[in-house]
């Protein structure tokens, strides 16, 4: 059974190497050079409808429409943490050589003209509440190349300017998380870091992974102020737990306040466009419906659940 695992994972390697680790990602349907070539792509309805149906489509598209296949950051964040776990297992030369190339590649793909070490999708992004530009800088793949470069500096001690560089980017990213993500909580106690710089959201996992990247690099630096900020945004969630066990998406919170919103306008919350009603009036209703999303949008639980005792509180995996 061990040859035929590593025999699986050599092939699939070699298959990923010849494609360049280039491929596709479900919500990259604005990379499209047909849709792009139409005026629909300024429209933030077309966006989101365009990324729905290429994303839900029963067969694949994205040739007949021109999506071509590219390097994603978060992609090769996860390429460069298995190859860590890879170099920890067999500690060879090669192994070791391997997990620099990708974090080589991951240094080449960082985005400039932020407070730190930032990451961000190779493609447009249009979702209900906000559109993020290809290469916006968000917390999601910023948190994976953290991860790897956190990861890179524990298991590769026998190189220190390698674990050095590793730790001076580790530490990078948290100046990015504290002076450029917008706090929509933000107390003595609590914080809920937004997703992106040009965004206002409370989302649990992604504030979440800004904790975690927190807390990694405070360990390691010795910085009490980053595993303080680290805690609070972690009590944040925590305290939005459900009795359950489990998590919305988003706040529970998020979902009333549109709803007294609504009860308030009385009529006005029934208009979807047209001159009767206001541009406040219109994004309200608008962030009503996105509200009811977040009861239904699965697998946070699980992602909070693993980086609260794994990377936090340091459980055993068993």
């Amino acid at each position: 059974m061990s040859d035929l695992i590593h025999t699986a994972y050599d092939d699939l390697f070699a298959w990923c190497r010849e494609h360049d680790f280039a491929g596709h990602d479900p919500f990259d349907a604005l990379n499209s050079r047909l849709f792009q070539a139409t005026p629909l792509a300024q429209s933030r309805n077309a966006r989101l409808l365009w990324t729905q149906i290429v994303k839900r489509s029963p067969a694949d598209v994205r040739a007949l429409v021109r999506v071509p296949a590219e390097r994603n950051a978060k992609g090769i964040a996860l390429f460069a943490l298995a190859q860590i776990a890879n170099f920890r297992r067999t500690k060879t030369q090669e192994a070791g050589w391997r997990v620099r190339e990708f974090l080589s590649g991951l240094l080449s793909m960082k985005i400039e003209g932020y407070s730190g070490a930032c990451w961000g999708y190779n493609f447009d992004w249009q979702s209900r509440n906000f559109f993020a530009p290809r290469d916006t800088p968000t917390i999601v793949p910023t948190a994976f190349a953290a991860r790897a470069f956190s990861e890179a500096g524990q298991a590769l001690r026998d190189l220190p300017d390698v674990q050095a560089e590793c730790l001076k980017v580790s530490r990078s990213v948290c100046d990015f998380i504290i002076k450029d993500l917008p706090r929509t909580v933000d107390s003595k106690t609590e914080i809920c870091f937004s997703y992106a710089p040009n965004s206002s959201t409370n989302i649990f996992n992604a504030s979440l992974l800004a904790a975690e990247v927190l807390v990694s690099a405070g360990t390691m630096t010795h910085e009490p102020e980053l595993l303080e900020i680290a805690e609070r945004a972690t009590r944040y969630v925590l305290n939005n737990q459900r009795a359950d066990g489990s998590w919305y998406y988003g706040t529970e919170q998020n979902k009333r306040k549109y709803e007294v919103l609504l009860e308030t306008m009385g009529t006005q919350a029934v208009g979807w466009d047209g001159e009767a009603f206001t541009d406040r009036e219109l994004n309200t209703t608008r962030q009503w419906l996105r509200s009811k999303a977040n009861s239904i949008e699965g697998g946070t639980s699980e992602v909070q659940l693993n980086i609260i005792s794994k990377r936090i509180l340091e459980l055993p995996d068993k």
